[in-house]
């Protein structure tokens, strides 16, 4: 007999799911009764793998039925080889993901060649890595979806390993350009010899509805043009690499012959008849856009007012109701001039002398934009703070805070809303006590993830998964450190020595992931001497833990040497029993 909650509707109960993360669906009802566990395993799926911790990540794959995937993130980025992880889990991938339409791959291991079904018609490749190799594991994927894919995400780097290949289906295209530094991509294009991106697109044969570019060469773009798509390119984007001069006239010659565009967007540097709002509102009119995003810089300087003058017709105003933003930087070299809100403030460094830039925007617009909408990376430096603060930033995603002390938190709080913030880095305030840190963490209760220096008198709250230690690994007291970190599950740190890493992997056993990093002013040895001395087999070898328990390891030299580990469950032996 069912409770009232049960007997629910499948779709409500659909909806339910909808509110939940897949780690969430399975603990909560999966094993509950037979028509709650028929209803999650028949709950279509979209699994987000990129930054999901090694544990739930075993979990669900443990939990869900192939035919309920809709969806597919794979990403070797912050856990090693999960792409490998998760096919030994399903070693019959394109036969058990039947229903599978979309698949993204960032970072995936080049050795491990993933073969998808014929359902798949959306594709996302991401590789910041230059080997070589590369160009086997991409062609053979591609190769195989050439038929059947309608959308398709790649770096403008693998564009040499599509010159042979055709795709008739293909009606959404983006092609990024960059590089990986830290954790977040770079829109830096990378060049591209002897390949003409137009040209390649064109004989693909496909008629493109969508169309997304990051324009890295400057010979290209002077030959650049799409007639070929011009009665079906209706959305496009170009961001043209800041090296590269635009004018507004290349961009009209380039635009003029796409009859159905509705949807422009651009970001390039360039002349100043790019931030000419007079000139843009007379092309507009001769087409069919209706919406027309874009950020120009140019090194044209003169007042803000006048630049602003030619965007406030009736035309741009009351017509199309597009507002736009203006600014110079602090040094008053160049202007910068963006569509509001599209291009809205992701990096903040506070307090600013530019900041708020005028718009044309009207009062609650401009005041929703400045204050309101999301900020991802807000840096205060407190030093240089002017009293009194007169706005407030409500939604800052991450906060840095440097200086000589640490501001009260009336103070931050009349800066920013503390209750939103989810990674918190301290590592440039220079005297911060131990109950000041706690005061402060305890204010900010979705923070998850903490940058901060190796201080032994401070515990860490359970409230913190992600702990990255700045500072020589010499400094950190392991004995100490031991007893103050029982909530983390990935740690990122400097290493002195092997026997540190040694010491870490066999007593910090809550750890699920490890980053470690070598800097050569750290270490009791040469850097790259140790780096390169640590194989998988030196690690099975010199530590407890992972004598029997699964594990996978990526190295990295591309900055400086790095290795990231993550740890799995005890490894079953023959015999064993699940």
């Amino acid at each position: 007999m069912y409770s009232s909650f049960e007997s629910l509707s499948a779709e409500l109960l659909f909806e339910l799911f909808d509110y939940l993360s897949p780690y969430d669906l399975f603990r909560i009802f999966i094993n509950l009764n037979s028509r709650l566990n028929v209803l999650v395993h028949s709950y279509p799926l979209r699994l987000n793998f990129r930054r999901i911790s090694r544990s739930k990540f075993d979990f669900i794959c443990r939990h869900i039925q192939p035919k309920q995937v809709i969806s597919l993130i794979l990403c070797d980025e912050y856990v090693p080889e999960r792409v490998k992880l998760f096919l030994n889990y399903f070693p019959h991938f394109k036969e058990e993901f039947l229903y599978l339409q979309s698949v993204t791959l960032i970072e995936a291991g080049i050795n491990t060649f993933i073969d998808l079904p014929l359902s798949v018609s959306s594709l996302t490749i991401r590789s910041f890595d230059t080997d070589n190799d590369s160009k086997t594991y991409i062609n053979e994927i591609l190769s195989q979806q050439t038929k059947v894919l309608t959308h398709l995400k790649i770096d403008n780097k693998d564009l040499q390993y599509l010159i042979h290949i055709r795709f008739p289906a293909l009606t959404h295209l983006i092609i990024l350009g960059g590089h990986y530094y830290g954790r977040e991509h770079i829109d830096v294009s990378s060049p591209l010899e002897n390949i003409d991106i137009h040209s390649l697109i064109q004989q693909w044969q496909c008629f493109l509805t969508h169309l997304y570019l990051v324009i890295d060469n400057e010979m290209r773009y002077s030959i650049f043009n799409l007639d070929r798509f011009s009665h079906c390119l209706t959305h496009l984007t170009l961001h043209f690499h800041q090296d590269i001069q635009v004018s507004f006239v290349c961009l009209e010659q380039c635009l003029i012959k796409l009859f159905q565009l509705t949807n422009f967007t651009c970001q390039a540097n360039g002349s100043w008849d790019l931030i000419d709002g007079k000139q843009w509102e007379k092309f507009i009119l001769k087409t069919q856009i209706v919406r027309f995003n874009f950020k120009f810089e140019c090194n044209l300087i003169e007042e803000i007012s006048s630049i602003l003058e030619s965007f406030r017709s009736s035309f741009w105003l009351k017509e199309r109701h597009w507002y736009v933003g203006c600014y110079q930087d602090e040094s008053k070299t160049s202007t910068t001039i963006y569509s509001i809100p599209r291009f809205r403030i992701r990096t903040l460094k506070y307090p600013s002398t530019v900041y708020p830039h005028m718009t044309t925007a009207p009062s609650n617009i401009e005041q929703k934009f400045f204050y309101s909408s999301r900020i991802d990376f807000f840096s205060c430096n407190m030093n240089k703070l002017i009293a009194p603060i007169n706005y407030r930033f409500n939604q800052v995603i991450s906060l840095t805070l440097s200086g000589s002390s640490l501001l009260s938190l009336n103070i931050l709080s009349s800066i920013v809303d503390l209750q939103q913030i989810q990674h918190l880095d301290v590592a440039d305030i220079h005297l911060l006590l131990s109950d000041e840190l706690e005061n402060l963490i305890a204010h900010t209760p979705r923070v998850t993830s903490l940058l901060m220096k190796f201080d032994p008198l401070f515990i860490i709250p359970s409230q913190i998964h992600y702990l990255l230690l700045e500072g020589p690994g010499q400094s950190i007291s392991l004995d100490r450190f031991y007893y103050t970190i029982s909530s983390v599950k990935r740690l990122e740190i400097s290493m002195a020595s092997k026997q540190m890493i040694i010491d870490v992997i066999d007593r910090f056993l809550g750890l699920e992931n490890l980053d470690i990093f070598f800097d050569d002013g750290d270490l009791d040895d040469d850097s790259m001497t140790i780096y390169k001395g640590i194989s998988n087999d030196w690690l099975i070898q010199n530590t407890h833990r992972l004598k029997s328990h699964d594990f996978t390891c990526r190295h990295s030299s591309e900055f400086y040497p790095s290795m990231y580990l993550s740890f799995g469950d005890r490894r079953k032996e023959n015999g064993d029993q699940d």
